[in-house]
């Protein structure tokens, strides 16, 4: 791990272990369509996820998202028993992306988690069309079989930025 590009700070909460997370760990990001950002707060709220920290850099906008009535950072780290959930509702800058990926391997590695499911948006080539379609890349020929069990298309060639 020692080759990685440092990343941002992780600042964990007093009583916080990240290595009794485990299991599951799921990142969602303020991309195209905001949908790994929604994917993951519903995640957080439906299983009533405690929140573990936050990501912090001093170039991060000085700004609070506002939920429930109460401020919260942007980017935050949650755990519950066998899931870790990583959410950023900032839109980072694109020569951010490897700071920000390697603060999320450090999580992943420091949390021991088993899987990495990273939940993200990709612009639709056609305006016209209605259908919704959902894609997957997988680093494991298991979890592309499983992709394709549940009716995910993997893709076949192209590019996945961050």
């Amino acid at each position: 791990m020692d080759t990685l590009m440092p990343g941002y700070s992780l600042m964990l909460q007093k009583d916080a272990d990240p290595n009794a997370t485990g299991g599951v760990a799921i990142c969602g990001f303020t991309t195209d369509g905001k949908v790994g950002a929604i994917a993951t707060a519903h995640l957080i709220n439906a299983l009533n996820m405690r929140q573990l920290g936050t990501v912090m850099h001093a170039d991060f906008p000085a700004v609070a998202l506002v939920q429930d009535e109460i401020p919260k950072h942007p980017v935050r780290i949650y755990q519950t028993d066998g899931l870790g959930v990583f959410i950023s509702q900032l839109q980072f800058k694109n020569e951010m992306d490897v700071m920000f990926g390697s603060t999320v391997l450090e999580w992943y590695t420091k949390g021991n988690f088993e899987r990495l499911i990273i939940i993200d948006g990709v612009p639709r080539l056609s305006k016209d069309s209605n259908e919704s379609e959902l894609f997957g890349v997988s680093t494991s020929e298991s979890s592309r079989k499983q992709l394709k069990s549940l009716g995910i298309n993997t893709i076949q060639e192209g590019i996945v930025t961050g």
